[in-house]
């Protein structure tokens, strides 16, 4: 992924990368993306203190960073936050374990920093893929490429995308088989 994304993003870039985990994307792409900007989403609250780390000690002044979980809608949601894993951190339905957090849409985030394109989405949420994609009508209809790990609803989330002008190809031959780029 990181070779297609070298190609992908630009210097003038709009990228949303949703599991940020502890910036590696990011910061690559806030690099590339030097007259762009990065929105980096990370609810893990133990990788959310790493990426601004790795934000600040690579002088990256182009990036904004959410404390959240992407959703389809504005809710509170149930986080497991795997501590002996932390990119396995996910939105689960019953754990004892979990916490509380936030969860806003794509749609939610772009108007409120008005954006007017998006070159590249990544998304890599370990099971949420779906939910993200139902509440980001506005915000696909902004966005030039998609990158996504599909963890679940594999056919929905194909239906969804295709019905919104997207073509899908698999990159599992190139990198991982879980990994698809869209186009539109």
């Amino acid at each position: 992924m990181l070779k297609l994304s070298k190609v992908l993003v630009k210097e003038d870039s709009v990228v949303i990368d949703v599991r940020a985990y502890r910036g590696g994307y990011t910061i690559r792409f806030a690099k590339k993306a030097l007259k762009g900007k990065v929105i980096a989403i990370e609810p893990n609250s133990e990788n959310y203190k790493f990426l601004l780390l790795n934000i600040y000690y690579n002088n990256v002044k182009n990036v904004i960073v959410y404390n959240t979980i992407a959703y389809s809608h504005i809710t509170k949601l149930k986080f497991f936050e795997n501590k002996d894993v932390p990119a396995m951190s996910r939105v689960v339905t019953d754990n004892s374990n979990s916490i509380e957090t936030e969860a806003i849409t794509l749609d939610e985030i772009s108007k409120s920093i008005k954006l007017k394109k998006i070159d590249l989405i990544k998304i890599d949420t370990e099971g949420s893929e779906y939910e993200i994609l139902k509440g980001s009508e506005y915000t696909l209809k902004l966005t030039k490429y998609l990158i996504i790990e599909v963890s679940t609803d594999l056919k929905q989330i194909l239906d969804l995308l295709e019905e919104r002008g997207f073509i899908v190809i698999n990159l599992g031959d190139f990198y991982r088989p879980d990994y698809s780029i869209l186009l539109p």
